[in-house]
């Protein structure tokens, strides 16, 4: 969690590279008991946290990996993520499977 200069709080990663923020992004929609900690992010944040190395950097915050409007921002951007919730272990490996494929 961040607290903003205007007092907001958002759940964020922040990148750095060499000591130098490359980027950061806001998880967009906040879920189940976010909502009473923080507000989601900015509707213009796709997640593309900047390019290191000639290596496109992204993020996806814990549920962002399950909804598909978050797939459908990062669909074909090219990115790694920084930073991964690993669902896996909770859902299973048939769900998983099914849905990698579907994104």
């Amino acid at each position: 969690m961040c607290r903003l200069s205007d007092g907001s709080v958002r759940n964020r990663y922040q990148c750095y590279a060499n000591g130098s923020l490359l980027g950061r992004h806001d998880k967009d929609l906040p879920a189940m008991w976010g909502n009473y900690f923080y507000e989601g992010g900015d509707s213009n944040d796709s997640g593309i946290i900047g390019t290191y190395d000639n290596t496109h950097i992204g993020a996806a915050v814990c549920w962002e990996f399950m909804r598909t409007m978050a797939a459908r921002r990062l669909r074909n951007q090219g990115f790694l993520p920084a930073f991964a919730w690993h669902h896996q272990r909770l859902l299973g490996r048939r769900w998983y499977k099914r849905n990698v494929r579907r994104t």
